[in-house]
């Protein structure tokens, strides 16, 4: 990989204008970040520490830069756990899983339909079905006069005015 790094910098140094310029130094950044990231996890340690003088050997193009590189780890979230110099022990943080997902909400909706469903469930018991079928126009009349009425003379049908309205 210090070869792919290496080609990216002189990349970086032969760019012809600002945004190649700009494009080059992106790359080059992501490349450096992915590295450092690779070295702390192929590591083992649970602690995720490894000295600075393994980051810069491991990062040829910052031998001459150390104050670069420092503000790359800093800018990654590293920090310096002990030590000074080449021998300082840093620590870098593992990616953290993301959160579990929130339980699903009740949907409110389904809770007001059913609880109204059952209201009116409810107070068709309660009630008359004749009656109630009257005003939704089937068989049943609101009064005996109209029962009477609709009946037109059927004797069938003037008997079940009279059962309907006593």
């Amino acid at each position: 990989m210090i070869r792919d790094l290496i080609a990216l910098f002189d990349t970086v140094r032969s760019a012809q204008d600002a945004q190649e310029k700009a494009d080059r130094l992106a790359d080059l950044e992501n490349a450096v970040h992915a590295e450092i990231r690779d070295l702390f996890d192929d590591i083992g340690d649970a602690d995720r520490k490894t000295s600075f003088g393994a980051i810069k050997t491991r990062l040829a193009i910052y031998d001459n830069d150390p104050d670069a590189l420092t503000a790359i780890l800093f800018a990654m979230g590293a920090r310096r756990a002990s030590g000074t110099g080449d021998a300082a022990l840093w620590h870098l943080p593992g990616p953290e899983a993301a959160p579990p997902d929130p339980p699903a909400r009740p949907r409110r909706w389904q809770a007001t339909a059913a609880v109204l469903g059952l209201g009116a469930l409810a107070v068709l018991a309660a009630t008359n079905l004749d009656t109630l079928r009257g005003f939704f126009g089937g068989d049943g009349f609101a009064t005996k006069t109209d029962c009477l009425a609709a009946a037109n003379g059927n004797m069938r049908k003037i008997s079940e005015c009279e059962r309907q309205f006593p």
